[in-house]
């Protein structure tokens, strides 16, 4: 076996799992192909001059030759480096935002945060990069660039408006501290021809290395101890126990609605409450409308008059039934030029919905915060936005709160979990996990980086996205009406 080498990835993974390291490293074709899309909209924040006249490293990332180039940087001037990189004599690497030379000699680590507040999650690659950038400069203090959620664009982007500076030294350097004897411990480890024992944690579901996992018998039941306790709780019995099936488990430790939906799981059946699903149908009022966004949420703000991250509506699919058991019909906009989608947007949103009528959605917050954005882009029609939320109706909840629950769904009320519970491989289509990478496309559209052709298979298929959630929404009401009595 070659010398293992980590970067600030690995050594996250290894915190997470070392199993999963071990299979990074010793077998990378166990990796699962794809995985979640990440709702990650961050591009552009590695392009902010945060220091003006800041020398920027122009090897490509993850190499000896960015290292090479931040070494020439630090020595010749005594200009901040954008996109800095280190490695250590084991090939440890590790880049960093900025790496800002002090007058009194040392340097300062920066790193930018896509993200108001700094979290503990924050501290593990950062910790990694101090270690890194430590073997080769002398690193005096560590800061967290994150961002300003007060902040409004107005004009060109102010990037010392846009960052709040957090100092974060004190907690880098002793969460750093451990990590030379850890990396060692972590050799040894990989040098082994097994991977080594690990038991399931909240991190193995999402994990790209689950199906590599040894031996087999860890793998986590769809449905398990980790679907109905917290992840701490659930890791405890777990090692008490050695098991996550939840048929080899004594009684658990949990809520009145988690035992009915365990009951309901180990038979196979169905919690459905016919008062509570009437008294939910009740509060409807026609004409009905079924509504839907696709938003994005830079985290550079693109538009005047945005903040970072915040959510901006470029589309909507909205169904009309006029009344119990009529037909419907389906109006919807797609913005498709480059520029602010919200003035068009809400003019095409007002035509279409009626001042009356319960406006059926999936997640009331999600919709509530976009009528709030589109209100305070649009001035003049604030009233008219501010009001649709008045008329919110959550489909959401009653899956929730199982008033209606099919084991199906396996402890989850996503639509996805619904949709497959309720109406089996009907929405197949649907497809809802890539609602994130259509956003994240349409961002890159916004951002000028999609050709014609891209272009049109990207509206292609949002179009048919947004209408088929809609469509489900509908009928999932036809569900509800089918199990209130």
């Amino acid at each position: 076996m070659s010398a293992v080498s980590f970067s600030s990835a690995d050594y996250v993974l290894g915190l997470q799992c070392l199993a999963a390291l071990w299979l990074k490293k010793r077998r990378p074709g166990s990796a699962a192909k794809g995985g979640q899309a990440g709702y990650w909209q961050g591009d552009g924040l590695k392009e902010i001059a945060y220091f003006k006249g800041a020398a920027r490293v122009e090897a490509p990332p993850w190499t000896p030759e960015a290292a090479e180039e931040t070494a020439e940087l630090a020595q010749a001037g005594r200009r901040a480096i954008s996109q800095a990189a280190a490695v250590t004599p084991k090939g440890d690497f590790a880049a960093a935002d900025f790496l800002k030379p002090r007058p009194q000699g040392g340097f300062d680590l920066f790193a930018i945060r896509a993200g108001a507040t700094v979290k503990e999650h924050h501290y593990l690659p950062l910790a990694f990069q101090y270690h890194i950038f430590s073997s080769r400069y002398s690193i005096e203090r560590v800061f967290i660039l994150r961002l300003n959620p007060g902040y409004v664009r107005l004009g060109e982007i102010e990037p010392r408006k846009m960052f709040r500076k957090t100092e974060v030294t004190a907690v880098v350097k002793e969460m750093a501290a451990g990590i030379p004897r850890r990396l060692a411990a972590w050799r040894r480890t990989l040098a082994r021809n097994t991977p080594p024992k690990a038991g399931p944690n909240q991190h193995c579901k999402p994990c790209l290395y689950r199906g590599g996992c040894w031996p087999a018998e860890r793998e986590i039941p769809d449905y398990s101890l980790f679907s109905v306790l917290s992840p701490e709780k659930a890791e405890a019995i777990y090692k008490k126990h050695k098991t996550a099936d939840l048929r080899e488990l004594p009684a658990l430790p949990l809520s009145l609605q988690k035992r009915d939906e365990v009951e309901c799981w180990r038979e196979g059946g169905l919690i459905k409450k016919p008062k509570e699903i009437r008294a939910f149908l009740q509060q409807l009022r026609w004409p009905l409308y079924f509504l839907d966004y696709e938003t994005i949420a830079p985290a550079v703000p693109l538009f005047e008059g945005a903040r970072p991250l915040e959510q901006i509506p470029f589309q909507f699919s909205l169904y009309i039934q006029e009344r119990p058991g009529g037909r419907t019909s389906h109006q919807g906009y797609l913005h498709q030029k480059i520029g602010d989608p919200r003035p068009a947007l809400t003019k095409s949103l007002l035509a279409a919905i009626g001042r009356t009528g319960s406006i059926i959605v999936y997640n009331r917050n999600f919709e509530k915060s976009c009528h709030e954005n589109l209100a305070e882009a649009s001035p003049g029609q604030a009233r008219a936005l501010l009001a649709l939320n008045g008329r919110l109706v959550d489909l959401f909840l009653p899956f929730q709160k199982r008033i209606l629950y099919s084991h199906l769904q396996a402890g989850s009320a996503s639509l996805k979990k619904v949709c497959l519970a309720f109406f089996g491989r009907k929405y197949e289509a649907l497809e809802i996990g890539n609602g994130a990478e259509a956003s994240t496309s349409y961002l890159a559209f916004q951002r000028g980086a999609l050709n014609k052709g891209e272009q049109k298979k990207l509206f292609s298929n949002l179009k048919a996205y947004c209408g088929l959630d809609t469509q489900v929404m509908v009928d999932l009401v036809k569900v509800l009406e089918k199990h209130a009595s």
